[in-house]
Order: C-alpha cells, then sequence, then structure tokens
C-alpha cells in the first residue's frame, strides 16, 4: 500500500470533520474531563507522597467516583500508578517520565 501525501491526508481529515462535526457538548465534557484530570496528577505531585482517593476527592474537590474513574484511565495510559494500601484504600502515586 503507497503512503498517501502529506497534504492529501491532511484534506481527508479536514473533510472527514466537515462532514462529521464533533457536538459542543462533548468537546466540552472532555474539556472538563482533561481539566479534571490534570487536577488530580497536580494534587499528587504537591502531596510530595502518594494519596488515597478520599485524599484527592478532599484537596480537588471532585467527587470520589469521579476520581476513581479518571484514575483507572490514568493508569491505563501509564501517568499514574497504585503503590500500597492505607486503610481500606490503594494509594496513587504519578509514574516517573524516563529520559
Amino acid at each position: 500500500m503507497a503512503e498517501e501525501p502529506q497534504n492529501e491526508r491532511k484534506s481527508t481529515v479536514a473533510a472527514m470533520r466537515a462532514h462529521y462535526p464533533v457536538p459542543e457538548e462533548r468537546r466540552e465534557a472532555v474539556r472538563i474531563a482533561t481539566k479534571e484530570k490534570n487536577q488530580i496528577m497536580a494534587a499528587i505531585k504537591e502531596a510530595g507522597t502518594s494519596l488515597t482517593v478520599p485524599e484527592i476527592a478532599a484537596k480537588t474537590g471532585i467527587p470520589a467516583p469521579t476520581v476513581m474513574r479518571h484514575l483507572a484511565s490514568l493508569r491505563k495510559y501509564g501517568k499514574v500508578k497504585d503503590e500500597f494500601t492505607k486503610g481500606d484504600y490503594y494509594t496513587y502515586a504519578l509514574v516517573e517520565v524516563k529520559k
């Protein structure tokens, strides 16, 4: 299969975006989720140690079920890891980026 020239690929993407626009409600939901994930990672970084879901929820003001959902996503993509348990809860820490 031959490689498409870069300019043709961009025009295809532009045509698809024009034909199938993303609803503004979906765009806003993604913006909010991204903001909340960034708040979670900032709270862990600021603490300097791993935190439990209730601790993260208290620091960020994000409801615990939402924190848990975002942590699952952040774990999947290698941004955070679970370290150990504190009482009945796992603690979550940022994954160090290796250069």
